[in-house]
């Protein structure tokens, strides 16, 4: 039988429950610090270990979230948590920076890394460079195509874990600047402020273009597990625990179907639940359908819709009360949403259905005044948030045995003889199937031999099976006993309570780790920062190159004190290499001042071509200087094989001292970019996010009246949006030179 692990999240202890209780084989939760979902509730250390208690018992599974960017100076911080977790239990470790995982791997080589969609994964070779930095598991960016999953998942380079349910983020994961552009909070550094959630000017019209609707792969899980997929993941950290016992226990009725029968059929019932609990206007398939586009965004509200139930047919008196005309069921309790003039919701506190009105219903409270037409939509339905709170009420962490619904079933063995003490075996399973044993004999049951009646085989069953509130199920019983033997009852129940509490103990206590001793080879203060100083003249496409007057641009950045010889052109390299004649053409000076670079993201066309023409591309760029800039983890390696020297973009999102030295360890040689999330060494234009969505070439205008740039390659399917700041500040270049930087950039 095929296995694929169902992955929750958990931004609290309710939520954790709710995960459990209702079939996750596998929680994950952030710590109060360095996660990229800062704004959830969070786990302190405590918490944590007793969520790994509470989750172990029941042969579930914890990974916690370490997936923010680092600096320097929290390295030794983050370390000395990854260190604390490690002692607790934790599964796993979920990370996005490459210095804190090399550190974690050097000071715990036996605690599993998964590598963060924050690492933009998404082909064969990020996978093979993750494997060789010792992760085990990556998870795989969320713009793939079913046939894209298949192509990483299948190989078994390393396990694969990709979102099913949940919001999806318009940018890919990692290379999202636009939260940090607008306000200063980094979606690198866990405080996103979702700006795709605001309204923007696109196209002629006010909107949402940015929003996406919520992911629902309910109908793939099938084709995904045939793809080689390790583990089905829920988004939700910031979301309520009603919501995760929701989609998890639907999510798990169909995944054990599949499992188990090869196939299921998702009943429309099941289907409203998932709706009514949250989505943005109904849900998407995203990008692993053919035609990604097709109902895509969110459009008209970036929160939850609920489920439409009617629509108003006329306002009674007063105001507070409106009739309405029902497609779908009401109840007191459910919090409604009116589409009209003013969009407001209010709480179902009076509910009349009017007699010999054709089904119309008249409800209260209105909070504004509602016109004949107006739509309505229940946001909260109270039945459902009823039922699913049921799976997790009154459960808590705190308590010995600790209570909860979930079970694991347990096998015992009792060893009886007179006068000697009863003696109970207790065998269970961990997560990954390895047995659990103890062996428990209690001095004070003695079993003697029956004068008037022996204790049955029934009456010991009966009392062995009694596992009440703890973690445990009842499994297969067997009694060995010589002779006709009285045994107590209350001796019996005894021996079973310090039973299952010694097998609970030995359940928590073999998960539970040692730190080994070990010395950590820390970076030095020079290591990566040697390379040399460069002033870049970054263009986003040949055309803008051949336009641009070149002399110049060089007087200006001679101006700020940069010598010609330490003046980039940097151009994007499919281009060049399907352009590289007038390149060729160009007077030697300017040539050699040409650099290529790689996109930041290269999935889907440019992969393709990129893994068809390798070596032409490394031949190409050994026409330019033999050296190029690389923005993701995938290609350093194979083209640093191809002899050209590998410069790191600011796409690797470089932090720290750590992660640079983890890069030069694939390839990367010539120095890098540091992220924009700890300095910018540029101006002009950059490039605040890249999407896979298809967006026209337009301005994007915001609520306070900033513009962003809108650029959409049709050839390899990405559209990128910009700062619309094209005035070079030079004087700022000067400055950024002349206090050292060793790098420049300018982007045009």
């Amino acid at each position: 039988m095929k296995k694929c692990e169902l992955l929750v999240p958990a931004g609290g202890e309710k939520q954790f429950i709710a995960a459990v209780e209702n079939g996750a084989d596998a929680v994950y939760m952030g710590g109060l610090l360095y996660n990229a979902r800062m704004g959830a509730d969070n786990f302190t250390a405590d918490q944590i270990g007793k969520a790994v208690d509470y989750a172990h018992l029941r042969n579930v599974k914890v990974y916690v979230t370490m997936n923010t960017l680092l600096e320097d100076e929290e390295l030794d911080s983050a370390l000395g948590l990854a260190e604390i977790l490690y002692e607790k239990g934790v599964d796993a470790l979920i990370v996005q920076d490459l210095g804190l995982g090399e550190l974690i791997r050097q000071r715990m080589p036996d605690f599993p890394l998964h590598l963060s969609t924050q690492a933009t994964v998404y082909n064969r070779e990020g996978l093979r460079a993750a494997r060789e930095l010792g992760y085990k598991r990556a998870v795989l960016a969320r713009e793939l195509s079913l046939e894209e999953i298949r192509d990483c998942s299948l190989p078994r380079i390393i396990e694969t874990e990709v979102f099913v349910h949940g919001a999806l983020c318009f940018c890919y994961s990692g290379q999202c600047q636009l939260s940090r552009f607008i306000g200063g909070r980094s979606g690198n550094k866990g405080s996103c402020a979702q700006p795709c959630r605001l309204s923007y000017s696109y196209n002629g019209a006010e909107g949402y273009p940015l929003s996406p609707k919520d992911l629902c792969l309910i109908d793939w899980m099938g084709e995904l597990i045939e793809a080689g997929v390790s583990s089905l993941k829920i988004e939700g950290r910031m979301k309520s625990a009603e919501y995760v016992a929701v989609v998890t226990r639907i999510y798990r009725k169909y995944l054990d179907q599949y499992l188990l029968h090869g196939g299921y059929t998702v009943s429309e019932e099941d289907r409203q639940e998932l709706t009514q609990i949250f989505n943005r206007g109904g849900f998407t398939a995203g990008y692993v359908r053919e035609d990604p586009e097709e109902g895509l965004m969110s459009g008209i509200l970036p929160k939850n819709q609920g489920v439409k139930v009617g629509y108003i047919s006329n306002p009674a008196k007063g105001g507070l009360l409106a009739d309405l005309k029902l497609s779908e069921p009401l109840e007191m309790g459910d919090v409604i949403e009116v589409h009209g003039r003013d969009l407001f919701s209010t709480k179902v506190t009076y509910l009349e259905e009017l007699k010999g009105k054709n089904g119309l219903v008249r409800v209260g409270d209105m909070k504004a005044e509602v016109s004949p037409g107006d739509e309505v939509y229940r946001i909260v339905s109270f039945r459902l948030m009823k039922k699913a709170e049921e799976s997790f009420k009154g459960i808590s962490f705190d308590g010995e045995p600790i209570s909860g619904k979930r079970k694991i079933p347990v096998d015992m063995t009792l060893k009886a003889s007179c006068g000697e003490p009863a003696e109970l075996t207790a065998v269970c399973c961990d997560a990954d199937g390895k047995k659990i044993s103890v062996r428990t004999v209690c001095e004070d049951v003695i079993p003697q031999q029956a004068i008037n009646r022996a204790t049955s085989e029934e009456e010991i069953e009966k009392q062995l099976s009694k596992t009440g509130k703890t973690p445990f199920a009842p499994g297969h019983i067997r009694i060995l006993q010589r002779g006709q033997l009285f045994i107590p009852v209350s001796g019996i129940n005894k021996l079973r309570r310090m039973a299952l509490s010694d097998l609970a103990e030995a359940k928590k206590s073999t998960c539970r780790r040692t730190l080994p001793a070990a010395d950590l080879k820390k970076a030095k203060e020079d290591d990566g920062y040697a390379a040399p100083r460069y002033f870049e003249f970054c263009f986003m496409s040949l055309k803008d190159f051949e336009s641009a007057d070149k002399e110049d641009l060089i007087e200006q950045a001679q101006k700020a004190g940069a010598g010609r010889e330490k003046i980039k052109f940097l151009l994007p390299l499919r281009q060049m290499a399907e352009n590289i004649m007038p390149l060729l053409l160009l007077e030697d000076d300017i040539r050699n001042m040409i650099v290529p670079y790689l996109s930041n993201v290269t999935a889907g066309a440019y992969d393709k071509w990129l893994q068809e023409n390798l070596s032409a591309a490394a031949g190409m760029a050994g026409n330019f200087g033999g050296r190029m800039y690389v923005g993701n983890i995938s290609w350093i390696k194979p083209f640093a094989d191809e002899g050209i020297v590998v410069m790191g973009d600011y796409g690797l999102n470089i932090t720290n001292r750590e992660a640079e030295a983890v890069y030069k360890s694939l390839g990367m040689e010539g120095g890098s970019v540091k992220s924009l999330e700890i300095e910018e060494r540029g101006c002009g234009s950059y490039p605040l996010m890249i999407t896979e969505h298809a967006m026209k070439d337009d301005i994007l205008t915001d609520r306070k009246g900033v513009r962003y740039i809108i650029n959409f390659d049709s050839k390899n399917h990405k559209t990128i949006i910009r700062q619309a700041n094209t005035t070079v500040d030079w004087k700022q270049a000067e400055v950024l030179w002349k206090q050292g930087k060793q790098r420049v950039r300018i982007y045009l």
